[in-house]
């Protein structure tokens, strides 16, 4: 149910779902690879957007228009019609949901 607001929310950090023998890993748009993040394995969506708090804050909690916030959480209580909330909701309450399989396949 919510594995194409994942891929669109990694996407959205510029970063895309790959699938390996040994898990599922991230594939970085811009090459940077920082932290050697595209080496990382994954097994839920969870531990995906823990590895990416980084790119998180970057993304979405640190904006000049949209506010600048310390946590998902916080941005979702201080600015309810914030642009990316969607995204956040999926971060902060429903990334168990998540199949990495599925989203993997719909890519």
């Amino acid at each position: 149910m919510y594995e194409q607001l994942f891929n669109e929310t990694i996407n959205f950090m510029e970063f895309s779902l790959e699938k390996y023998d040994d898990g599922y890993g991230l594939y970085d748009w811009q090459g940077a690879n920082l932290g050697n993040i595209e080496s990382d394995r994954f097994d839920s969506a969870e531990g995906v957007f823990q590895r990416m708090g980084t790119y998180i804050n970057d993304y979405m909690l640190d904006d000049e228009e949209w506010g600048s916030y310390g946590s998902v959480e916080e941005a979702l209580r201080e600015k309810p019609d914030h642009p990316l909330r969607e995204m956040m909701e999926l971060i902060a309450y429903h990334a168990k949901e998540v199949d990495l399989g599925k989203a993997y396949a719909m890519r």
